[in-house]
């Protein structure tokens, strides 16, 4: 098993936002850093290699909840352009 520290000043900014209920809930499996980083897993996806698990849980929230056409507004603020950043910071293999 591969654990990966992955950092996301999208989804920080998101997660302080009181109207972002499901996505909280679609992240809270994941556990959080004292830095605020996001520890998941490596998983094989057959289009890109390798990925953090917690890729698949935004997929999975951007395409299936309403709400999450704020998170682009988010994104448009936090980084100029309306992406979701995520940065592996470091790779832990068990």
């Amino acid at each position: 098993m591969v654990l990966l520290k992955v950092q996301s000043k999208v989804l920080s900014a998101a997660l302080q936002d009181k109207e972002m209920h499901m996505l909280r809930i679609y992240l809270d499996s994941f556990q959080r850093t004292e830095d605020g980083c996001f520890v998941c897993r490596e998983v094989k996806d057959p289009d890109d290699g390798v990925i953090p698990d917690i890729r698949l849980s935004i997929f999975d929230y951007t395409f299936n909840e309403s709400e999450s056409k704020k998170i682009w507004e988010i994104a448009k603020e936090v980084l100029g352009k309306e992406t979701i950043d995520l940065k592996t910071i470091s790779r832990v293999v068990l």
